[in-house]
């Protein structure tokens, strides 16, 4: 079996960075933002990489007001469904989230953008800045 090497080459968020804005709902007035979460080679979705799919996702994640995913929706595909749908269900399941405020401070809803692109002896392509790119050598 060969053997893996990951390599993020963008950093995930420190705390404060988040993701992209999005129009987050009525009663939402600042969006949620990335606060912690990690990433490791046995994260690139299984079967994909069996498969030796790879390339760029954009999700559309819906957080909830205790800052978890509660929705994932793909914005632009990788052409992978089965990376698509890995990297819904990573992310959803790894990463956590200060939740959005509504106008009185209180946890709301929110919505944000998240790139993230899963290469295989492939260098990254150009992304947002709080896009995040694993690389397997």
């Amino acid at each position: 079996m060969r053997n893996f090497w990951l390599r993020v080459v963008q950093a995930l968020a420190v705390a404060g960075s988040g993701g992209a804005i999005v129009p987050v709902p009525a009663a939402a007035q600042t969006p949620p933002v990335l606060r912690g979460g990690a990433i490791s080679e046995s994260d690139y979705p299984g079967e994909a990489l069996a498969h030796r799919h790879q390339g760029r996702v954009v999700m559309e994640l819906t957080i909830d007001p205790r800052g978890r995913t509660t929705g994932c929706r793909i914005l632009e595909t990788s052409g992978s469904p089965l990376l698509d749908r890995g990297s819904c269900d990573f992310w959803s399941r790894r990463m956590r989230y200060r939740a959005a405020r509504d106008a009185d401070g209180r946890p709301a809803e929110g919505r944000v953008v998240q790139e993230l692109a899963w290469m295989i002896d492939a260098p990254c392509p150009a992304m947002s800045q709080n896009g995040v790119c694993v690389t397997l050598d």
